[in-house]
């Protein structure tokens, strides 16, 4: 969803969007969870702000919010439910537009969506829903808020996604619940993880 540090480099923007399809502090960071939240702080452009149709997880990740960035990129790339992503229209060094088929669906199986994506590096970064061969609606965020000085990160996820079919939303929400939740912690162990070892060869163990 080669890396440019600036914006965003194809590649990665590719596989950013990609799982939030399916999910979908400074002073008062929290250890991770996931709950139904209205987003609309968090994604200025969100069409739906019924809070019902949202779900969000938030977790507190010991690294810099640079390394989060970096291990968001890493880590859905590797993404097993994305067949494929193209860069369709590069608009800006910091949005494109996006084909993704995506696989392993609940109750659809797959879909082709051209998506829209933003990125502030280190920051945030904004997707939706342009058009879909099944999908009725699909938006998100990530939001990364630096804590502790800049030496932890607390990371968010927010999403909305809507199949245009007479499926529960209580039951799609706690599908997105436990996809978020398992992203944001495979988020968390990879940052952790890479931060200490720079901070080993840097000869700074990281705390």
């Amino acid at each position: 969803m080669a890396v440019s540090r600036s914006g965003f480099s194809i590649k990665r923007a590719g596989a950013i969007s990609l799982i939030s399809l399916f999910l979908i502090a400074a002073g008062s960071c929290v250890e991770s969870s996931a709950k139904e939240l209205n987003p609309a702080p968090h994604c200025p452009e969100a069409k739906v702000k019924d809070p019902t149709q949202w779900v969000h997880g938030s977790v507190l990740i010991k690294a810099p919010p640079a390394e989060v960035w970096r291990s968001i990129h890493e880590e859905r790339a590797k993404d097993p439910d994305l067949s494929y992503s193209r860069v369709i229209e590069q608009i800006s060094p910091t949005e494109l537009k996006l084909e993704q088929k995506f696989n392993f669906i609940p109750v659809i199986g797959s879909s082709v969506c051209l998506m829209s994506q933003k990125e502030i590096e280190n920051e945030r970064i904004d997707y939706a829903l342009l058009h879909s061969d099944r999908f009725k609606a699909m938006e998100g965020s990530w939001v990364l808020t630096s804590c502790d000085e800049g030496r932890k990160t607390k990371l968010e996820l927010s999403s909305h996604l809507d199949l245009g079919l007479p499926v529960p939303r209580a039951f799609m929400n706690g599908i997105s619940t436990k996809k978020i939740q398992r992203r944001l912690e495979n988020v968390r162990r990879m940052a952790e993880w890479n931060f200490q070892k720079v901070a080993a060869r840097a000869g700074h163990p990281a705390e």
